[in-house]
């Protein structure tokens, strides 16, 4: 006879089936093939998804998926393990590993979004978010996403003084990005910050950051004498 859907038994008896399905996945993953034990993974996952197995299952199946190369497909899996699992222990490794994915895909905003909650959600403190935030905004802008690149590139110039070499390479970005989007005014705000960072870096003080400070001099004299021909024109 069939066993009801409710009845203990049917639940055991998934849970069963799954589980042999899942050692058929092992296998074929100790044998090297790869999409095969994705696929078992999966059928695994199908057999009893409100078990334990499932959870595992999912998980291996995107490990599988990676090494197998389908890393579209292993994202997927992935980000729904996190939204299914967020207490679960293997959650908490699947931003870095979505980051590698994305950034050999070249999928630079999912990237940098990734980035931004890996931050956000206080998995990275310290050097680690400040790395975060500046690969974030170089990622945003590779994207062509210029206003959200300009907003990370800012929070970053203004929440990390330090190293100065690097702060002053961020607001380089900045100053090229309100370049390209017409912003004149913002322009010269950042370039005027540069050399005022410059000048009071003391021994932080190099070869990079004189050449940057420099350079905003220049343009800035350059923005001063066109102001001041257009005022004489005028008169």
């Amino acid at each position: 006879t069939l066993l009801a859907p409710d009845d203990q038994r049917t639940a055991a008896t998934r849970e069963h089936l799954a589980a042999a399905i899942y050692r058929q996945a092992e296998q074929a993953v100790e044998l090297g093939e790869d999409a095969t034990a994705a696929s078992q993974f999966r059928r695994a996952m199908a057999a009893a998804p409100a078990s334990g197995i499932s959870a595992s299952a999912q998980f291996d199946a995107a490990q599988a998926l990676m090494r197998a190369g389908e890393l579209l497909e292993a994202n997927d899996l992935l980000r729904d393990f996190r939204q299914r699992y967020p207490e679960d222990d293997l959650s908490a490794g699947i931003g870095a590993t979505l980051l590698a994915n994305y950034e050999q895909l070249e999928m630079w905003h999912e990237a940098a979004t990734e980035l931004d909650r890996m931050r956000n959600k206080g998995e990275l403190q310290g050097e680690a978010s400040r790395q975060a935030l500046i690969v974030a905004a170089r990622y945003y802008e590779q994207a062509g996403d210029r206003s959200t690149a300009i907003a990370r590139y800012r929070t970053y110039a203004n929440e990390w003084p330090e190293p100065v070499d690097e702060n002053l390479e961020a607001i380089n970005q900045l100053v090229g990005l309100y370049t390209a989007t017409g912003d004149p005014d913002e322009r010269v705000v950042w370039l005027q910050r540069t050399m005022t960072i410059h000048d009071n870096a003391g021994t932080a003080q190099s070869d990079r950051t004189r050449y940057l400070a420099a350079s905003a001099a220049t343009e800035l004299a350059d923005k001063s004498f066109e102001t001041f021909s257009e005022l004489r024109l005028v008169h």
